[in-house]
């Protein structure tokens, strides 16, 4: 049982990783504001079936404009 959770420990985070520094160091700098935050139910079409689950819209402006 332990053998599976570190394989894929030892395999899928670090891929992971690694596309984050990649992004980090090569990525553009933008400033973000929340432009509209709503909430959505999830389930079965039913009237508060579940979790309400907010969500968040995000504006971004480039350095250049």
């Amino acid at each position: 049982m332990m053998l599976p959770v570190l394989a894929l420990f030892t395999v899928v985070y670090p891929r992971q990783l690694g596309s984050k520094v990649r992004t980090a160091r090569t990525g553009l700098v933008a400033t973000r504001h929340c432009v509209r935050v709503y909430f959505t139910q999830s389930g079965l079409e039913v009237a508060n079936y579940g979790p309400s689950m907010r969500n968040h819209v995000f504006g971004f402006t480039t350095q250049c404009g």
